[in-house]
């Protein structure tokens, strides 16, 4: 594995863990209080972090150009899923929400699948059509079509800020694979019918969202999360000693967690949180830019920028700075669907720094290893060599 993969690997690791420890810390006392058992919240979170090291484990092992060629079959699948949220009994409403279906015992969100899926398919899409990128009937139109039923089905839930996150992503995408920036200006003019109705259909959760980032104080879960991070200081209050988990600050273990971290780990422990996601970020672009062909670009950029765009919005509606998405932090937030989601988005991205690797090997050009020194096959080589 290359030295950014490692790197990847520790950041990854270091996340995972402090959420772990967190999700303990901020859960325990409302599991007692409502389940008279202080570790429930916590070992359904270990659970669910056995299924998404599966799902890490099989996005690591097959390789991502095979996954590319099932794109359709992929992007069918996850606009099925989405539809069933609606279908009684498999889709449950929780919350005047439609967001999720029951499998046994447990939920999933296919909200948060689709975030993977819309990685995948965007990329094979775009790959079969590399020579034709710049084509607006051709490319641009059926890209946009696709990424219409995600964000259609998604707002239907209705889940808002999800559907903004996929159209923005998309968008994202598309740009960095080299669509012309001026489609984009033609598809706002043809969209802006449905974009109105959607503002005037939502305008007052909007206005009220909005009037949150302004005045945090209208906003219950803003302004006791901020109460969280200012009341921490420098080293936090320790771990377990905070007190806005105690009922003041709602989903505190799930979308809000980063303010119970920051109360009881301080400014010092905000800022090793940060430098994991800034490793997440560096590296994985590395890798993205090292990629042998255009698709192991696509995946990689996605994967990462999917990843670390989650923890800017997630920690910009912490700390104040956004209105509230219902988006919850990558590796930190309790959640299967959620953890799952960025598990897999790891092995996505490691998935091509090994094939590159790989490819390097076999091309007779490998990369230096962690220590910048000739790895063991070029050693292996030249011994045989001489």
């Amino acid at each position: 594995m290359s030295r950014e993969g490692r790197w990847i690997l520790w950041a990854a690791g270091g996340l995972f863990v402090i959420g772990l420890v967190m999700v303990f810390s901020a859960s325990a006392c409302r599991s007692i209080m409502k389940f008279q058992a202080p570790h429930l919240w916590f070992g359904r979170q270990l659970l669910y972090s056995v299924v998404a090291l599966a799902c890490f484990a099989v996005l690591y092992a097959v390789d991502y150009r095979r996954l590319l060629a099932l794109w359709p079959y992929i992007f069918g699948a996850t606009v099925i899923a989405l539809a069933l949220v609606f279908v009684p009994p498999i889709g449950r409403r929780i919350n005047d929400s439609a967001r999720w279906i029951k499998l046994g015992g447990y939920f999933c969100q296919p909200s948060e699948f689709a975030k993977l899926t819309l990685i995948i398919c965007t990329a094979g899409f775009l790959a079969q059509r590399r020579e034709r990128i710049d084509r607006f009937f051709g490319t641009f139109v059926p890209a946009m079509l696709g990424v219409g039923v995600y964000f259609g089905l998604i707002l239907a839930e209705p889940d808002l800020g999800t559907a903004a996150f996929v159209f923005s992503f998309a968008i994202v995408l598309l740009l960095v694979a080299g669509v012309r920036v001026w489609y984009l200006g033609i598809a706002g003019v043809l969209a802006s019918p449905a974009i109105a109705a959607v503002a005037y259909l939502k305008w007052d959760k909007i206005v009220s969202r909005f009037q949150g980032v302004l005045n945090p104080g209208d906003q219950p879960q803003v302004h006791q999360s901020l109460v969280a991070l200012g009341s921490g200081g420098l080293a936090g209050k320790g771990l377990g000693a905070g007190t806005q988990k105690l009922g003041h600050l709602p989903e505190c273990f799930t979308d809000f967690i980063f303010g119970v971290f920051g109360e009881e780990c301080g400014y010092l422990g905000v800022c090793v949180v940060l430098a994991l996601y800034a490793v997440l970020l560096v590296c994985g672009l590395r890798i993205a830019l090292r990629a042998r062909d255009f698709s192991g670009f696509l995946i990689a950029f996605g994967a990462v920028f999917s990843l670390v765009f989650q923890a800017v919005v997630n920690i910009a509606v912490v700390s104040g700075a956004a209105p509230t998405k219902g988006i919850s932090l990558p590796l930190m937030s309790y959640g299967g669907s959620g953890l799952a989601l960025a598990f897999a988005e790891i092995g996505l991205i490691l998935n091509v720094a090994r094939r590159t690797y790989l490819d390097e090997l076999r091309a007779g050009a490998p990369a230096p290893d962690a220590r910048g020194r000739a790895t063991r096959i070029e050693r292996a080589g030249e011994a045989a060599h001489a």
